[in-house]
């Protein structure tokens, strides 16, 4: 009995010792009250959009506004630094500007007067440069792949290949970076891929699009086929998971 007794004890503990060792991620789940599959976000508002034109056809760029999350948003660990960077230039002109006027009086044949007026004129310009963006940058971050469900099927590889290729491309003809404000998804599509950035944390964040590409390709390469088995989502979670990279049927 007291032997039965210890082996339980000991699994318990292990049980234990194992949870608190296993990462936490989160899943973005779809609100079963919605009626589309395949819909970004809760709740998903268009905020802006815009499309390019690429060898492989239209690349669409949209961001979305998401409604009230369903589930309790993960708390800012208390190490979480924000970066604030303000920078103003100041540059001081002065233009002088002399005028000269010269009048001769003669009261004899001997006797000259001369006067002479000076005036200087000065001038302050002041420039003052605009305040560089607070967003906190993420490019660097690492994070860790997660497959899941969030859809019917998993979109196609040639599409999400292609759509690569356009990033690559129009990374030259955009911005290298892009601001994603809290509780919104930025995202671009081609065909039936999209890749996407959710920000679900408290701050406005930067995301570089070449990480971007980077990482929604990898997880792909991690989550669809053919691998086994079948999943309909990839995700890129950070250990701190306030955001989230990932791939999905558009």
């Amino acid at each position: 009995m007291k032997s039965s007794f210890a082996v339980i004890l000991i699994l318990a503990v292990a049980q234990s010792v194992s949870a608190l060792h296993t990462p936490h991620v989160r899943i973005r789940r779809q609100d079963s009250n919605s009626t589309d599959d395949n819909a970004v976000c809760n709740g998903a508002t268009v905020v802006s959009t815009s499309t390019f034109a690429a060898d492989a056809g239209t690349i669409e760029i949209t961001k979305f506004s998401c409604g009230a999350a369903t589930t309790a948003m993960p708390k800012p660990k208390p190490t979480t630094v924000t970066k604030v960077s303000t920078a103003t230039a100041t540059k001081t002109a002065t233009a002088t500007v002399t005028s000269v006027t010269t009048a001769t009086a003669t009261e004899t044949a001997t006797s000259v007067t001369t006067v002479i007026q000076s005036t200087t004129d000065t001038a302050t310009v002041t420039v003052t440069a605009a305040p560089t963006s607070t967003a906190v940058n993420v490019c660097n971050e690492i994070c860790t792949t997660v497959c899941g469900q969030s859809g019917r099927l998993p979109p196609d590889s040639d599409d999400c290949a292609a759509l690569v290729n356009s990033i690559t491309i129009l990374n030259g003809q955009i911005p290298p970076t892009f601001d994603v404000e809290p509780n919104h998804v930025q995202t671009i599509s081609f065909g039936t891929c999209r890749f996407f950035f959710e920000n679900v944390g408290p701050e406005t964040l930067e995301y570089c699009w070449l990480a971007f590409t980077q990482t929604a390709s990898a997880a792909e390469s991690a989550c669809f086929p053919p691998v086994q088995p079948v999943m309909s989502e990839g995700l890129c979670i950070p250990s701190d998971a306030l955001w989230e990279v990932g791939v999905a049927h558009s």
